[in-house]
């Protein structure tokens, strides 16, 4: 007897660390295996007409992780019986989404279609990642207009991409085996696809982090481990009204670390329920060059931010609402490294 509510083997497989840092190619695999199936095949492609107006009848088969002539592997191709890229797929979960990789690959494809097809790029993205997906895509092509003049684009979520397939094989009496490969694949991109941080909206300032804290608590997870080395490795830990902090090395954009910084980064909730940022960088007063870092950061752009509360230096880090998981990990990082640079006087930019 199956139990109610139980979960499919594959989503429950998904949840651990080692199966994570392989989750991306093996969804993009799976994928590629599901659209041998002719209905499969025919709803992915049926749907990407529909949106952009492109005749893909041509597409005869998808293949995962092909590598292209500048040895970089577009995650899934529709191609013809010729071998030319119709259709070329990006897939994301978690993994950083690049403007030169999408540049890459759109390249790659309008170089194989040439004059004599017209094919269509997708971005394949949990759908917390479908504006920043928007946004990348759209600084892609405004940097190299010439090499996408024959793609165009379109930008399809998981979860859409999963309900294509399902819909398809719905009412078809024979396809027992499919829709329970269809099962496993569904529960496998959700269990990915939760992983990704969703944008914080109103939690990015104020009392509200009480609804999000856990995804708060695994943004300065990722983010620190940014900063950290394998001789300085501080845990996590926490304080009243400093929760879940972490001291971090004070690694410059030039490489070099400073092992002397006591530098944290963490959840300052004291600040947060004033109607602030909930993400601090803070340098204790026992810093041994505390009084140098505090004279850098006086003169520089960030002086009317500084708080000295309990007589430490903190820096509010500011979390975009809009931006999801992977964009604003990049983003807070960015800040942290800039504020780095700036207290160790090596940011000249930064200072008065």
């Amino acid at each position: 007897m199956v139990a109610q509510g139980r979960r499919a083997l594959l989503g429950r497989i998904a949840e651990f660390g080692w199966f994570t840092q392989q989750g991306e190619p093996a969804a993009t695999q799976a994928l590629a295996m599901l659209l041998e199936d002719d209905p499969l095949k025919e709803a992915i492609v049926r749907e990407l007409e529909d949106h952009t107006g492109v005749n893909l009848r041509e597409v005869s088969y998808f293949v995962a992780e092909a590598v292209t002539e500048d040895g970089t592997r577009p995650d899934l191709e529709g191609c013809n019986e010729k071998g030319q890229p119709l259709i070329v797929v990006e897939a994301k979960f978690g993994a950083s989404l690049e403007q030169g990789q999408v540049r890459s690959y759109l390249t790659h494809q309008a170089r194989h279609l040439g004059t004599t097809a017209q094919g269509v790029f997708v971005l394949l993205v949990p759908t917390s990642r479908v504006e920043e997906a928007k946004n990348v895509l759209s600084l892609a092509m405004q940097d190299d207009a010439s090499s996408v003049v024959a793609s165009p684009t379109f930008i399809l979520s998981w979860d859409h991409c999963i309900r294509l397939l399902e819909e398809a094989v719905a009412g078809l009496p024979d396809a027992a085996d499919i829709k329970g490969d269809l099962i496993q694949f569904r529960a496998m991109c959700t269990t990915l696809g939760g992983l990704v941080i969703a944008p914080l909206g109103s939690v990015s300032f104020g009392d509200a982090w009480r609804e999000r804290e856990q995804d708060l608590r695994q943004l300065v997870q990722e983010v620190t481990e940014h900063f950290v080395t394998p001789d300085i490795r501080w845990p996590m830990s926490s304080e009243d009204g400093y929760e879940h902090r972490r001291y971090i090395s004070r690694r410059l954009p030039d490489g070099t670390v400073n092992s002397d910084a006591s530098c944290s980064v963490g959840i300052a909730t004291r600040f947060a329920d004033e109607g602030q940022t909930p993400f601090w960088l803070r340098y204790r007063r026992q810093t041994p060059d505390f009084e140098l870092v505090k004279a850098h950061l006086s003169r520089s752009s960030y002086s009317p931010t500084i708080r000295t509360d309990d007589r430490h230096l903190w820096l509010p880090l500011e979390a975009r609402p809009d931006a999801a998981g992977p964009e604003l990990v990049q983003n807070l990082v960015a800040q942290i490294s800039r504020i780095l640079a700036t207290a160790s006087g090596r940011d000249p930019a930064g200072l008065h």
